[in-house]
């Protein structure tokens, strides 16, 4: 039973060699008809069919490369432009589509919903409330603790010992 398993694995190498011997040739011959984009942390190329007239795929094709189609012609013929989406900068989008790809893009839909849950609290690891606590030490040595602990002036400041208790008595009587 090993020897088999063995075969049918010494066969699987055999033609996962030459399927890789096919992809040189084709590549080396020019008839590699896929994008020429070298993924260098996989050592490959992207795999990917090219955009027609061009030597990439669509999220490979460089700024030089004026690729026209149909759609671009409506837009007074001009070339279509690829630039960072606004939102996440992982991904690019069309220039002309960047109005209606903000409203459908799904990292505004994670944001939004993450906005929208009891427990979040926007920018609550910034750092920003103990950089202000510093500063504020540092220009004025002695400031009593109701001229610090303004309502609404730092949004990460604990509550007073009075609203602690009552917060604790909310908690305990229900």
């Amino acid at each position: 039973m090993e020897t088999k398993r063995g075969a049918e694995q010494l066969a699987r190498d055999a033609q996962r060699k030459r399927r890789k011997q096919a992809k040189a040739e084709a590549k080396e011959g020019g008839q590699w008809d896929r994008c020429m984009f070298k993924v260098v942390r996989k050592n490959r190329y992207c795999n990917i069919a090219r955009v027609p007239g061009s030597q990439f795929c669509g999220n490979h094709l460089p700024d030089s490369d004026a690729a026209t189609s149909k759609k671009s012609q409506k837009f007074k013929a001009a070339s279509r432009r690829r630039v960072p989406c606004p939102v996440d900068t992982s991904h690019t989008v069309y220039e002309y589509d960047l109005a209606k790809h903000v409203l459908v893009c799904n990292r505004v839909k994670d944001v939004d919903i993450m906005k929208g849950l009891p427990y979040y609290s926007h920018n609550i690891n910034s750092g920003s409330h103990c950089t202000e606590k510093i500063a504020e030490e540092m220009q004025a040595s002695e400031v009593s603790e109701t001229a610090v602990t303004k309502e609404g002036a730092n949004e990460h400041s604990t509550p007073s010992a009075q609203e602690q208790q009552g917060i604790i008595d909310k908690l305990v009587g229900s």
